[in-house]
């Protein structure tokens, strides 16, 4: 008989599933459910529209992880009666930016990175001292 994954405490495997039951549908691939087919079958009996957000949601990936934006449009209009109907009305009324980030080579993930990191610090700084220590901080941690 099939194990369904419980959920670990946070210093167990960062691999574990999420908690909830959708999200492990959507979140990890069907290869991973591959022993779980009466798990999965009852899941997408109960609640069938997580069939088709689970599949949006690994078509999506793909777009975005590759460099070519074709299938875009026609993603946007199966989502647009699906769960991510807003996730796709978003997309369509940012649509060149959402074209470039999928077909450009460039991104912002390494500036992205350091404004995140800078404002941890600044985070873990508030209230206890005045703007030498946090510049001396964030300085430090450059």
């Amino acid at each position: 008989m099939p194990t369904i994954p419980v959920h670990r405490s946070p210093s167990s495997s960062t691999s574990s599933p999420p908690d909830g039951q959708a999200e492990m549908a959507v979140h990890y691939p069907i290869s991973k459910f591959a022993t779980e087919p009466q798990f999965l079958g009852h899941l997408y009996d109960c609640a069938p529209e997580l069939l088709k957000a689970g599949d949006l949601a690994r078509r999506f990936a793909a777009l975005i992880r590759g460099d070519d934006d074709a299938g875009l449009d026609q993603w946007i209009e199966d989502a647009t009666d699906s769960e991510l109907a807003s996730l796709a009305a978003g997309i369509g009324r940012d649509i060149a930016a959402v074209r470039a980030a999928i077909t450009q080579p460039w991104s912002t993930s390494p500036v992205e990175g350091q404004i995140n990191r800078l404002k941890t610090i600044k985070r873990q700084m508030y209230g206890r001292s005045g703007y030498p220590l946090l510049r001396n901080r964030m300085l430090a941690a450059a």
